[in-house]
């Protein structure tokens, strides 16, 4: 395995943007980012009587002030660059931006993360912001400068109007550090039509609100994305194609994406790296925009294509058991079936199903999503999540609080059976253990305030204060010891979002 980086710095790319000048609510003026697709084919009588946007400070790329008029703006490529837009600037000359946007025809942009967080009960727990993570020092320290640190780049290079090709690169702290993992797209995108666009490659995994927004800390008020919510999705990325059409209806526009494609990540089981494969992924999103309103519910299918070498002896094990006791002991045969297949990866299958609103007036923030995910083998962590978040801007500065729960969506795991005829309960055991392990069962109620001191950073100040029900530690890495204990663990996380 390749030695883990220590330190990350934070940060995510995005361009294929033209401005049009807008002026917040007290006088300054800055530019909001706008596809230049979306100024294609907008005829100048459109735009001509079109006045500067005003709206109240806000950095919250993820908001809807970020979505104009024109369109909704893709989050994944809405990093604002350092580009000079004077405020008598007009978007009834979108020719002129375009030439000056795309001169050289490639772009290169990104963003950071700089987070240092301290947590108690060290000894016991240790927290990752999602399952692709392992603390180096787990049970050894009460303090991490890597779990929410990220670094990334993006390249833009745009061949002409309708055709652009973008990549990017996250360095962020996983349980593998290379290439593959750290490549978060490279896809070739076609707008046909100014309604529609279509993508293929390596694209982002798009059915959450802050599915593109998960890994960029500036584009949101929050240290980091709920974790009962996002800490649970394994899946980033996807390697495949999508189409995307729009639709305006009076002063909304409706988006719809399809998406279909695999993805691979490596987890961590008992100090081990596996490489999960996924495919059949299948992914449908409908967006609806509407002035400081954003609606979005999305449903995602897939399947685990490889099995886990782990869990190989147990399964044979179970199998054995199933065939062997078939006749004399049926409900032991029975329930060593049900377990091995409750324990199985290949060929399982996940579903998510998502609804999600966001509300951003330019001081109030109301954001909020609710999910359930089903699988067809328990072993697979699922069940019913949400969370809502409330914030008010004051000039500079963004206070907010956070509530977000997850339910486990398997009752704990019980033997159903006495297998001391058979003298094998522990082999029982280990997969009812390994079912109940997986489970996520946890509340958390989050305070924090950001800092905006200057245009292109923030710094935030956060505090967590987590309830971990009694086998529901699957967010968790932890002692067996207190795996059956209900816990409490507070979490005080300090960060300096920027972009470049």
């Amino acid at each position: 395995m390749k030695q883990k980086v220590k330190i990350i710095l934070a940060c995510t790319l995005l361009t294929g943007l033209t401005f049009i000048p807008i002026k917040y609510s007290n006088g300054k003026p800055f530019p909001i980012p706008l596809h230049a697709e979306e100024l294609k084919g907008l005829k100048d009588s459109e735009t001509a009587n079109k006045p500067p946007i005003t709206i109240n400070l806000s950095n919250n790329l993820n908001a809807p002030d970020t979505v104009n008029e024109y369109d909704d703006v893709n989050t994944s490529e809405t990093v604002i660059e350092s580009y000079d837009v004077n405020a008598s600037d007009t978007v009834n000359s979108p020719d002129t931006i375009n030439t000056q946007r795309y001169l050289s025809g490639f772009k290169i942009s990104g963003y950071g993360t700089l987070s240092f967080t301290v947590y108690d009960n060290g000894a016991n727990v240790a927290p990752v912001r999602d399952i692709t993570q392992s603390p180096d020092n787990r049970f050894k320290s009460n303090h991490t400068a890597v779990m929410d640190s990220r670094l990334g780049l993006q390249a833009h290079y745009r061949f002409n109007s309708d055709l652009d090709f973008v990549t990017q690169s996250v360095l962020r702290d996983q349980v593998e550090i290379d290439f593959e993992n750290s490549l978060e797209s490279a896809y070739f995108a076609y707008r046909p039509t100014y309604w529609s666009e279509f993508r293929i490659g390596r694209m982002g995994y798009d059915v959450f609100l802050m599915s593109d927004t998960r890994n960029m800390g500036y584009a949101y008020p929050w240290a980091r994305p709920p974790l009962e919510f996002y800490g649970w999705i394994p899946v980033f990325n996807m390697d495949g194609a999508d189409a995307t059409f729009r639709i305006n209806q009076g002063n909304s526009q409706w988006r719809l994406r399809l998406q279909a494609g695999e993805y691979a990540f490596p987890f961590e089981i008992e100090k081990i790296i596996y490489d999960c494969e996924t495919e059949g992924l299948h992914n449908l999103t409908i967006t609806r925009q509407s002035g400081n309103l954003l609606l979005k519910a999305g449903y995602s299918r897939f399947s685990f294509k490889n099995a886990m070498p782990l869990f190989t002896p147990l399964q044979e094990g179970l199998e054995q058991i199933a065939e062997g006791t078939r006749e004399f002991f049926p409900d032991i045969s029975d329930e060593a079936q049900s377990l091995r297949e409750d324990i199985a990866f290949k060929d399982t299958e996940m579903t998510y199903m998502t609804l999600g609103a966001a509300y951003d007036d330019g001081q109030w923030i109301l954001q909020a999503e609710i999910a359930k995910s089903t699988t067809t083998a328990e072993v697979l962590s699922h069940g019913q999540m949400g969370y809502a978040a409330l914030g008010y801007r004051s000039g500079d500065w963004t206070p907010y609080l956070i509530y977000s729960a997850i339910r486990a969506g398997n009752d704990l795991r019980q033997p159903s059976a006495d297998w001391s005829p058979i003298g094998e309960t522990g082999l029982q055991e280990d997969a009812i253990g390994i079912i109940n392990t997986t489970r996520m069962d946890q509340d958390t109620f989050s305070l924090g305030i950001r800092w905006d001191f200057n245009l292109k950073a923030a710094l935030k100040l956060q505090w967590d204060s987590i309830h971990i029900h009694s086998k529901g530690y699957g967010l968790w890495y932890c002692k067996d010891r207190i795996s059956g204990q209900d816990n409490r663990v507070n979490l005080g996380t300090l960060s300096m979002e920027f972009m470049f």
